[in-house]
């Protein structure tokens, strides 16, 4: 286990199997939104929106919203007439670019929250809180809050009333912790700078440059949250940023860099991504066809083990651009989904699905699945019931269906040029 360095701080506060007819899955892509019929794989609806999306997701209320960054908007689709049915300013503050988006439930409230990312300054970077409500079109404006510069990623534990939210171009506010207590009336308790966190400017690897020309950049990317903690990636210097229930903040320092995403376990642990070490790194080298590792932080927060992963397992070969990207936990909450990303655009696309045990029966790298073809990021959705996952593959044009219980592709759905995001919903 690696212990961290403390430091001060205070906070105020086929046949589709399992009974899965009836649910739609809905497709962002190249200018195009699409909705098929999850049990024939027919497309049902189609919609022109051109230019940049993102996050899309399934609300409670019968409706699905998609982030459109071009327009600075909010797409609010009916589950049932499959049709747009409303659009709504992302911002009331200025803020342009909503990226990624989140289903909270506070202690009071159910929100739906977006981060503004504005144009790479925090003059147009806003986190924006919606009600979520029974009545058209689904979500009501609550309030709206500054944040700093650059793209932003939310960590939030169910119940809780404060979240800490990263900017991933800002120095001086690296991680700002926001009481959402009142939607109306968010407010900063506390931003968290890199002088906070041991960038004290004393030397260039000891000073934070968003533009890493005269020191460090930081890049926070990929968070997540217990009952007892919130973590947040520094992306570039391999360290997380714990920022715990009790009022301290924390940091560990890891042999890895990158990452994109965590999740949490029932007994209080969360499993984070990390793009190295890996086989052929001239700067973190790592074992025979590793593509990145795990972290495992522990239920208090404050130690972590380092777990390697495999592009499959028993591999041997060069991995070939391939590296971990998001993970999700399968409905028996011990084995992890790690939809495998590329290095980059020039890369080989890759077209498996690594999964990792992590439960109480010990820790195992499982074969990888055979999935369609993508580069970059990908991303990942599930049905009610959490017994079908989609994945996207961006240059098939197609979405794969991976029946948990079969543990492999059970169907591939012919979508929209080249698929991004993707969510599940049933009327």
């Amino acid at each position: 286990m690696t212990k961290p360095m403390y430091i001060a701080a205070v906070l105020t506060a086929l046949a589709i199997p399992h009974g899965a007819s009836g649910e739609t899955l809905w497709v962002t892509g190249t200018d195009k939104v699409g909705a098929y019929d999850v049990q024939t794989g027919r497309e049902v609806a189609s919609f022109d929106l051109p230019g940049r999306t993102a996050d899309l997701h399934v609300l409670p209320n019968g409706h699905v919203v998609l982030n459109y960054r071009a327009k600075a908007e909010l797409v609010l689709f009916d589950t049932t007439s499959r049709k747009e049915v409303a659009r709504l300013p992302s911002s009331r503050m200025g803020g342009v670019n909503p990226h990624h988006g989140y289903l909270l439930k506070t202690s009071g409230s159910l929100l739906y929250v977006v981060g503004n990312d504005g144009e790479n300054a925090a003059s147009d970077s806003t986190l924006s809180l919606f009600r979520v409500v029974s009545n058209a079109p689904g979500l009501e404006y609550a309030g709206e809050i500054r944040l700093g510069a650059g793209h932003h990623k939310i960590a939030h534990f169910p119940g809780e009333d404060w979240i800490s939210v990263s900017n991933i171009n800002d120095c001086g506010n690296v991680i700002q912790v926001i009481d959402i207590t009142n939607p109306a009336a968010p407010k900063t308790i506390r931003s968290i700078g890199a002088k906070d966190i041991g960038y004290d400017g004393t030397g260039p690897d000891k000073t934070c440059d968003a533009s890493g020309k005269a020191g460090r950049r930081l890049t926070p990317h990929g968070a997540g949250a217990t009952g007892q903690f919130h973590v947040h990636n520094l992306n570039a210097t391999g360290q997380m940023v714990v920022v715990r229930r009790d009022g301290r903040v924390l940091v560990l320092q890891s042999a890895g860099t990158g990452g994109a995403s965590a999740v949490a376990t029932k007994d209080g642990k969360l499993y984070m991504t990390q793009f190295s070490p890996r086989n052929g790194s001239g700067t973190s080298p790592g074992k025979a066809c590793q593509i990145g590792q795990l972290l495992a932080i522990s239920s208090a927060g404050t130690e972590f083990e380092q777990i390697p992963v495999l592009k499959d397992k028993d591999c041997t070969e060069k991995p070939s651009g391939a590296r971990l990207g998001y993970v999700s936990m399968m409905p028996d909450g011990e084995t992890l989904l790690l939809p495998l990303a590329t290095l980059g655009s020039d890369a080989d696309p890759v077209a498996l699905l690594a999964r990792v045990k992590v439960g109480a029966s010990g820790l195992a790298q499982l074969s990888s699945l055979e999935i369609g073809k993508n580069l970059g990021h990908r991303d990942h959705a599930w049905t009610t019931d959490g017994k079908l996952f989609a994945f996207p593959n961006n240059k098939d044009d197609s979405v794969s269906i991976v029946g948990t219980a079969e543990g492999k592709v059970v169907k591939t759905i012919s979508v929209v040029p080249a698929p991004l995001r993707v969510a599940l919903s049933k009327p």
